[in-house]
């Protein structure tokens, strides 16, 4: 059914001043208009230089006044929000009244996701904003992971002893910081829906890391034990517990803490400096 001209505008007022939260006749309403902007799907058709143009006039009906960078990325960020919906099993009927329906609550919950602020920062200009609907083209996380900086599978260190997991660990959370790939490394971490592509992404990434690092008999047994969903998190997760918590884990305290404290400068047992005897103890 093809929505009439007053549900039309209907429409339009609604997601400015309900989903906006503009106030009636507010600027961007005002910037629509004159630019002959009069439906909801002629506005999020325009395109990001269009909509960086919008301007109006001032009740003296002289002076032009630019809209507001802020309020011209609500009208981006609502094209962007569609296709969220979308891609979430969430489709938005634009006629008869679709549009209605949209809520500001929904809007905002979209507006501080991970999707929302890789659109503004990334994507905003270069995605087709010229497209109606359902048919937007918005830059996707998961190529920009697999585009983004340079991850080297080689620039983590082995871990051959797991009773050297302590300097490991700390070297190789360090450079998954540096690779954007640190959530990984938290057994605890659970994504949000929208970013669920995105971190298995990096857990594949992270899995040839772990593949390739852990050479030890027990960590070479975890690897392979999850081979087939290749999960990093996993893999961090069993290994990170053998070595801190398991009976070899504690033989391995309990030998360290003996040497430590038996060990003594001058008796011909360390044969370093006595600065490097004070960091070891």
């Amino acid at each position: 059914m093809v929505a009439t001209k007053a549900q039309q505008n209907d429409a339009l007022k609604h997601v400015l001043e309900n989903v906006f939260a503009e106030e009636t006749n507010g600027a961007i309403a005002r910037a629509l208009s004159a630019a002959s902007i009069q439906t909801v799907i002629d506005m999020i058709a325009m395109r990001y230089d269009d909509i960086y143009d919008l301007d109006y006039k001032d009740d003296d009906g002289i002076t032009v006044i630019e809209l507001p960078k802020y309020k011209c990325s609500l009208i981006l960020l609502f094209a962007s929000y569609l296709s969220w919906r979308d891609r979430a099993g969430r489709p938005v009927e634009p006629e008869p009244d679709g549009w209605i329906t949209i809520t500001q609550k929904d809007f905002n919950l979209y507006r501080i996701t991970s999707d929302a602020l890789f659109f503004m920062n990334y994507g905003a200009k270069s995605s087709s904003t010229t497209q109606a609907s359902n048919n937007h083209s918005v830059p996707d996380p998961v190529e920009h992971f697999k585009r983004g900086i340079k991850r080297d599978v080689t620039q983590s260190r082995s871990l051959k002893d797991d009773a050297l997991w302590d300097s490991w660990n700390a070297h190789t959370l360090a450079t998954a910081q540096a690779q954007g790939v640190a959530e990984v490394l938290d057994p605890a971490y659970v994504p949000p829906p929208t970013e669920v592509g995105l971190f298995q992404q990096k857990k594949l990434y992270m899995y040839s890391v772990l593949f390739n690092c852990l050479e030890s008999d027990q960590g070479k047994t975890v690897v392979r034990s999850h081979a087939a969903t290749s999960d990093a998190q996993k893999v961090y997760a069993d290994m990170q517990e053998y070595c801190l918590r398991s009976a070899k884990a504690e033989l391995n305290a309990a030998d360290h803490l003996a040497y430590i404290t038996n060990a003594k400068l001058g008796n011909g047992q360390w044969r370093g400096t006595a600065e490097s005897f004070i960091l070891n103890w």
